[in-house]
């Protein structure tokens, strides 16, 4: 048995009535027919090249102790920003940034450092 410990993301549309899709996080975003993103009301627009102000991910903390299991790095040289590591597990699919297996660390050292910024500001 394997205790695995993670955080994972979810995504979600904070408009009202929107669905979320991944492309809002990437370059194809203006092209999958949003009317919220083709309004131009990219405020923050932290990533020249797409996400939308409405597309937010939300975090969640997971722990478990399972026997089969897969991790995988899911690293996007297009868009560096989505990269984690997924985790299958009982035909469930996570993307984590976070990966605790017995106790070590093995993907996202610096996500505590990275959310502990984003909360001061």
């Amino acid at each position: 048995m394997a205790e695995i410990e993670i955080i994972y993301r979810e995504g979600y549309c904070e408009c009202m009535g929107g669905d979320y899709c991944m492309q809002c996080h990437t370059q194809c975003a203006g092209d999958m027919g949003c009317k919220m993103f083709n309004e131009g009301k990219h405020e923050k627009n932290v990533i020249p090249f797409g996400d939308c102000i409405y597309a937010n991910f939300k975090y969640i903390y997971k722990g478990m102790s399972i026997k089969n299991y897969e991790l995988e790095a899911d690293d996007d040289p297009y868009n560096p920003h989505l990269n984690c590591m997924m985790l299958k597990t009982r035909n469930d699919w996570y993307q984590c940034e976070k990966v605790v297996l017995n106790g070590k660390v093995i993907y996202g050292e610096d996500f505590d450092a990275q959310t502990e910024s984003e909360d001061k500001e």
